[in-house]
């Protein structure tokens, strides 16, 4: 009888440790796929006019954008705000990530990310327009709040604000 009883309790510590391998291994998983999106809608962002839509396709529909001073956006707003920026010359050169930060919510389908974002900006007629720093070299600091839904990643919330030089 003691023997049996043992022999389930080593049944439930190895269920337990299995489970908590396979969930810190899922974890892993998913924060690296999250890696992955932010590195796809980062180049998709630095290509500009050409990958818009594909940039656009990691937004959910419903997600909230704020922009400092700019306040909240909706997807159709910021989309629109690119399509008309991309058409008359403007837009992003390129775009590169910096000090990239991933917190997997404990499920492992939420995460929050936060990272550097280095752009060189394109102007529209190669001139800033009013009101903006004329340095096309600017960098934003991004968070983001991540879901995974129907098996992908999308972004839920997004909130940017303009880096202050150094110095």
């Amino acid at each position: 009888m003691k023997m049996m009883h043992a022999v389930r309790g080593l049944g439930v510590v190895a269920a337990i440790c299995f489970c908590v391998s396979t969930s810190a291994a899922d974890s892993k998983t998913a924060e690296q796929e999250v890696d992955k999106a932010v590195h796809e809608i980062v180049a998709a962002y630095g290509a500009g006019e050409p990958m818009l839509e594909n940039y656009f396709s990691y937004y959910a529909d419903d997600i909230s954008i704020i922009r400092g001073a700019s306040g909240r956006w909706d997807k159709a707003s910021y989309h629109q705000y690119w399509k008309d920026l991309n058409a008359q010359g403007g837009g992003v050169a390129t775009a590169a990530i910096e000090d990239l930060r991933i917190q997997m919510s404990p499920s492992g389908d939420a995460a929050v990310t936060t990272y550097r974002m280095p752009v060189i900006r394109r102007f529209p007629g190669g001139v800033a327009p009013p009101g903006q720093d004329p340095n096309p070299n600017i960098a934003w600091n991004m968070s983001e709040v991540w879901f995974k839904d129907h098996g992908r990643w999308t972004v839920k919330s997004l909130m940017y604000v303009m880096a202050k030089p150094p110095g």
